[in-house]
């Protein structure tokens, strides 16, 4: 495979391919060495935890049982999907309004102890704004006006 010769010498990929997966979407971009930057290809897709999350909820509003399994897509929108659909149907489906509170409780509480455990591994591990000391600030002396 022929290469495209970089301002060095050195040799460069014909093909780039460049792929950002996020929460809500991922991005891909296609560059063609030879080519200007701004006519790469670009493309915008909806993320595959969007979309497994999204066919979780389908699956458990209209009663069919799921099952997950598999160590590669964790967390995201199916991980999150899972949790307040099982708060959904045990409030509403189930009639279970203080069970489905308890979790929201549980969840919050969660939330709060992850929240203070990452204040302090930054203060402490990472010592962030720890070590700032103001400096005192210089005090201008008083021009007198002279005609």
């Amino acid at each position: 495979m022929q290469g495209c010769s970089a301002n060095g010498g050195d040799q460069l990929p014909t093909r780039v391919i460049a792929i950002d997966v996020g929460a809500g979407t991922q991005d891909i971009l296609i560059y063609e060495c030879g080519t200007p930057f701004e006519n790469a290809i670009k493309m915008v897709l909806p993320s595959q935890t969007k979309i497994v999350g999204g066919r979780i909820r389908a699956a458990t509003e209209a009663g069919i049982p799921i099952h997950l399994a598999g160590t590669i897509m964790g967390g995201g929108a199916s991980g999150t999907a899972i949790y307040f659909i099982k708060m959904h149907q045990t409030a509403y489906v189930d009639q279970k309004v203080g069970t489905a509170c308890a979790m929201a409780v549980v969840l919050l509480v969660i939330i709060i102890i992850f929240t203070i455990l990452q204040k302090l591994f930054f203060r402490f591990v990472l010592k962030e704004g720890v070590d700032y000391v103001p400096q005192k600030q210089k005090t201008l002396k008083p021009v007198k006006a002279t005609r």
